[in-house]
């Protein structure tokens, strides 16, 4: 891969030692822009800043999305309250990943047991008085 290098854009830091430079460095890269106001004037310089990362809305519809294409129904339903849950337990990125998964397991685990008694095609279910009458 290759990355642009400080020295292309005149500045005197050293190019980078193999990975790639932080988000604020690409940052510090961008031009600063003079506003002019309708009325000529010209504001202070602006530096244009980057979006970091998909807004919580795109998020939980990037989730939903993902969801779908990997068949993970428990987890699409139960993302945003157990997203909501760990936010307010602070529990760490790992725990939620794990609380997910573990869900969805378990939900699979309750539903493939559900098929398999559906495809047994039992009889009716008869308690213990019925075989001895």
């Amino acid at each position: 891969m290759c990355w642009v290098t400080w020295s292309q854009h005149g500045n005197d830091v050293p190019p980078h030692s193999g990975s790639p430079p932080s988000i604020d460095a690409y940052d510090q890269l961008l031009p600063s822009r003079r506003v002019t106001r309708p009325d000529g004037r010209r504001d202070e310089p602006v530096t244009v800043h980057r979006h970091r990362g998909p807004t919580e809305q795109a998020a939980g519809a990037a989730v939903d999305q993902a969801c779908r294409m990997l068949r993970l129904p428990t987890i699409r339903v139960q993302c945003p309250d157990m997203a909501d849950a760990a936010a307010r337990d602070r529990m760490s990125y790992r725990g939620f990943l794990a609380e997910l998964l573990m869900a969805e397991c378990d939900d699979r685990a309750r539903r493939r047991s559900e098929r398999r008694i559906k495809a047994a095609a039992f009889s009716r279910e008869k308690s213990l008085r019925a075989y001895y009458l």
